[in-house]
């Protein structure tokens, strides 16, 4: 009998983290967690016999776990097995990414609509191959005067808008749905300052309420409800910080800057978008995850989009100054029994950066883990 052969999917990516692994499934949009030592075995031996690998995995579990993750494996379709004359028939995942364009998202808070007009800011932004806007409309639009608005500028080839406003009196499931059918590339509406925290979608519109004004959600975005898996977000993640890559934010006065609370780089009113389009300006947009203190040793790093700002150490590697909702050295989020923040579980080097502490590490996590505290 032919001896069988495994290979792992190229649109599986298993990513390891101090404590876990996770599958980052490409192609369906999903992952789930593994062992760190399951993931350096399936890399060590891709492309060897299956009984290859069942004997590396009794090697550190039993027979019993060894055959439960193969079956698991196979059948969520992270490994196929094939035989061995056709392993090296399957061509690899291009890992490269590029965006064809200068400036790819916009956010544009908008208090005078007379500015943008006057500015050319939209026209501008459309000469830069910029794809995707989010407006941020002051609490004196309702969705009328928005509608009027984007009106000027739908046939220019954005992909995609975003709205962000305030709730007003007037505003009702009716005419927000009429507003989405006049404006078929909007794909998400906030709505602040709502009497309820409400999710209500119509059609590929994702229209989100909110209680709270929209400078509460300037917190720190690190959350597992707003992961996301997909090949774009991941490839790009591998070398840029998804959040400040090729974007641009203008606020309501026309301050111009990588996104909001960062460094101005100039204004609308006498400087043109293209020109401040240099080095300085695009530092952050080179801000990884795997160039990143803390971040570098999560499993979550390559689907967390995170508004943080970077800031770069002595040794050229980027750390934040507030701290996230995760803890990837006990993986415990905030919210869960057990948390403690990172700095409890290592110190500050001036020249090495975050260093984890092993052993307090450790004692955390057979306490959290082992003692049954969870």
């Amino acid at each position: 009998m032919m001896e069988m052969h495994y290979k792992i999917h190229e649109e599986v990516r298993f990513v390891k983290g101090f404590m876990r692994a996770i599958a980052y499934d490409l192609n369906r949009c999903d992952y789930d967690f593994l062992p760190n030592s399951l993931v350096d075995i399936l890399h060590k031996y891709n492309g060897n016999s299956l009984l290859y690998l069942e004997k590396a995995l009794i090697a550190i579990a039993n027979k019993t776990i060894a055959k439960e993750y193969i079956d698991f494996l196979i059948k969520k379709e992270y490994i196929f097995i094939i035989e061995r004359e056709y392993i090296n028939q399957f061509s690899c995942l291009n890992l490269e990414f590029n965006l064809p364009s200068h400036i790819f998202t916009a956010i544009i808070d908008i208090e005078d609509t007379s500015m943008v007009a006057n500015y050319k800011i939209i026209e501008q932004l459309n000469d830069l191959g910029c794809k995707h806007l989010l407006f941020r409309f002051s609490n004196q639009f309702d969705i009328e005067r928005i509608n009027v608005f984007l009106s000027k500028y739908k046939t220019l080839g954005f992909h995609s808008i975003g709205i962000w406003m305030y709730s007003l009196p007037l505003l009702n499931t009716k005419n927000i749905k009429a507003f989405c059918m006049q404006n078929v590339k909007i794909n998400k509406i906030s709505i602040f300052n709502h009497k309820i925290n409400k999710q209500n979608n119509f059609k590929t519109v994702e229209i989100q309420f909110y209680k709270a004004n929209w400078t509460d959600a300037t917190i720190c975005l690190a959350n597992r409800n707003n992961f996301h898996i997909n090949i774009t977000l991941f490839l790009e993640s591998l070398t840029y910080n998804p959040y400040f890559n090729k974007k641009i934010y203008i606020d309501k006065k026309g301050f111009i800057s990588n996104a909001p609370y960062c460094m101005i780089f100039g204004n609308i009113k006498t400087t043109n978008i293209a020109s401040i389009l240099n080095e300085d300006f695009k530092f952050l947009w080179a801000a990884s995850k795997d160039k990143t203190f803390i971040c570098k040793d999560c499993e979550y790093r390559y689907m967390c989009v995170d508004n943080r700002i970077p800031k770069k150490s002595n040794n050229g590697m980027f750390f934040f100054e507030n701290g996230c909702n995760y803890n990837p050295y006990i993986a415990r989020w905030k919210d869960q029994e057990g948390y403690v923040p990172v700095e409890e579980c290592g110190t500050y080097d001036r020249e090495a950066g975050f260093v984890p502490g092993k052993t307090k590490i450790a004692e955390l996590n057979k306490r959290i883990w082992c003692e049954g505290d969870n």
